[in-house]
């Protein structure tokens, strides 16, 4: 873990914005004075400010939990409306009504580009209501702001003051990765004995027991915090810097003022510890074919690491149009939503990776893309959340853009299918998931009226090559235990049946599982997915197609 001390006689970093902060902490003083910002006063007669607070909504939102009706508060950056091409981070922060005017004010000059959503708060909550709200957030809150605003669910950060915060240790100890950044001030951990003690379990628990963390968080409280408090938040520290988890870093300061007082401070030296994490990384200047990786040989090597092939999620599924000028791929974090991502080569350089967004928010999931021979349709799997309506969806080449993006309407999507791909001739290949086969549909007079199964052994996401010479397929290997998932292929024979499958070997499998192959449209390149990442996540490999070559038979 990296930890970084800080204390608050020390000068604030001369790289913040100078004049901009010295202003705001000047208006924190006054704001401290003022008892809207009091995390445990209760809120005035003057509510309506939130709502009144430009570029701010205040929408109704269904708690699938409690059966009940929620509201959000959201603060869009300025300029939201003409970048539309753009993703902003988040912060999720609790008591909106109190908090939302002095966040707004710090990330405006700290941050600019980040949404704002304040998450309304019930007190007295146990670890068992504690857990509820979670559940409401990961599954009612992420899927309304990410469905509906250009949110990155990469860049989520947590705000919470006193029981705010409480919630947040809790969230950070018990549910892992459902965001990158937290900024905890003054929790509350002499409230709740219950919420306190499972938070406290993280200490006891070992290494090799516990999932890693990955986050940053931010700690704060007042100098003049009671002294049973400053023990509870002490503890706490202690407990985070002592973790053996290098995904955690961890900054923690002692801010003037009581338990109400310090509030301002803690907002904007925790947004200023947090705006130098959510900047975006500038892209690197990648050229040529394939993002300008060295194309590999007989050995399979990850692709485009740190770029596409991102540690600490999963990558499946991955597609170039025939011009080599865009690619598309699906990703998602252990537990997350699936989201398609793309990238151009834009004169000499490859854009900034971005979300698809193909159904707008009418499926809550899309992956597995796939551009036709020919660029001028793509398709790819859409879905919902809790894997119902499973269906093959496309969209048309238009100029700049895809368009007329919906359901396929063919017999394909009679039942649950994924993995769809084109040959030359247009013959659309896809897996079957309720009848656990793969299948294909000939394209007669630019549609698919009917379906055929393809007459293989064994193997899901099939993966037809474009003269339909070969195909390939992901299957355990039943001659090794050890083999949960290898890659085979199919050759077609002269009399148009598939031969037995054939392992593609030690040079391209392994003992973690490979799965999801394609072939790039120029034939030279078998990708795959490989689960050899800590906790069972994968990253996209490549290697030459000769590695099939060599096994095809004598006169095929």
């Amino acid at each position: 873990m990296k930890i970084s001390l800080t204390e608050s006689q020390k000068e604030v970093n001369k790289n913040t914005r100078g004049v901009k902060l010295v202003m705001m902490l000047f208006v924190a003083n006054l704001m401290a004075l003022n008892p809207v910002f009091a995390q445990e006063n209760n809120v005035n007669n003057d509510t309506h400010k939130a709502y009144e607070m430009p570029r701010t909504q205040v929408i109704r939102i269904h708690n699938s939990e409690t059966n009940t009706q929620d509201t959000l508060y959201i603060k869009l950056p300025e300029g939201y409306e003409e970048n539309n091409d753009k993703e902003y981070p988040v912060i999720y922060f609790t008591h909106p009504v109190q908090h939302i005017e002095i966040l707004s004010a710090a990330s405006e000059n700290l941050i600019e580009d980040v949404i704002l959503v304040g998450v309304t708060f019930q007190k007295g909550m146990t670890f068992r209501t504690v857990d509820s709200y979670m559940n409401f957030i990961r599954n009612d809150v992420f899927k309304t702001v990410e469905n509906s605003y250009r949110a990155d669910a990469d860049r989520r950060t947590y705000f919470g003051y006193s029981s705010g915060a409480l919630v947040g240790a809790y969230i950070l100890s018990k549910h892992p990765n459902a965001f990158k950044n937290f900024i905890l001030g003054s929790p509350a951990l002499g409230g709740d004995s219950t919420v306190t003690q499972k938070i406290y379990e993280l200490g006891s628990n070992t290494a090799n027991g516990r999932k890693e963390l990955n986050a940053n968080v931010f700690v704060s409280y007042g100098t003049s915090e009671k002294e049973a408090d400053k023990q509870h938040f002490e503890e706490f520290i202690a407990i985070l810097e002592n973790l053996d988890d290098e995904s955690l870093t961890l900054e923690h300061i002692v801010v003037e003022g009581d338990h109400h007082t310090s509030f301002p401070m803690t907002a904007l030296r925790g947004v200023t510890w947090l705006s130098g994490l959510i900047k975006d990384i500038e892209f690197p200047v990648l050229k040529g074919p394939y993002f300008g990786q060295k194309p590999p040989g007989f050995i399979p090597e990850v692709f485009a690491p740190g770029i596409i092939s991102i540690n600490g999620r999963y990558e499946h599924g991955i597609s170039f149009s025939p011009d080599l000028d865009e690619v598309y791929f699906s990703a998602n974090k252990k537990g997350g939503l699936v989201d398609i991502y793309f990238s151009k080569l834009e004169g000499e350089k490859w854009t900034s990776i971005k979300k698809a967004k193909f159904t707008k928010g009418r499926k809550e999931e899309e992956m597995h893309p796939f551009v036709t021979p020919d660029g001028e349709e793509i398709y790819f799997t859409a879905l919902n959340s809790d894997n119902t309506d499973v269906k093959i969806w496309y969209a048309n080449r238009s100029v700049n853009a895809w368009s007329n993006v919906r359901e396929l309407d063919s017999p394909i999507n009679d039942d649950k299918v994924f993995y769809p791909n084109v040959a030359k001739n247009g013959d659309l290949y896809y897996f079957n998931i309720s009848k656990r086969k793969t299948y294909y549909s000939p394209s007669k007079n630019g549609g698919f009226p009917e379906v055929q199964e393809v007459d293989i052994e064994f193997g899901v996401h099939a993966f037809i090559s474009p003269s339909q010479d070969y195909l390939l397929v992901n299957a355990r290997n039943e001659e090794n235990a050890e083999r949960k998932s290898d890659i085979y292929v199919y050759f077609k024979g002269k009399d148009g049946a598939w031969t037995k499958p054939i392992n593609l070997g030690d040079t391209v499998n392994s003992n973690f599982p490979e799965t999801v192959p394609s072939v790039t449209p120029d034939g030279k390149y078998l990708f795959f997915s490989r689960y050899n990442e800590e906790g069972g996540l994968s990253n996209f490999y490549w290697v030459s197609t000769e590695v099939i070559e060599r096994l095809r038979p004598d006169g095929l």
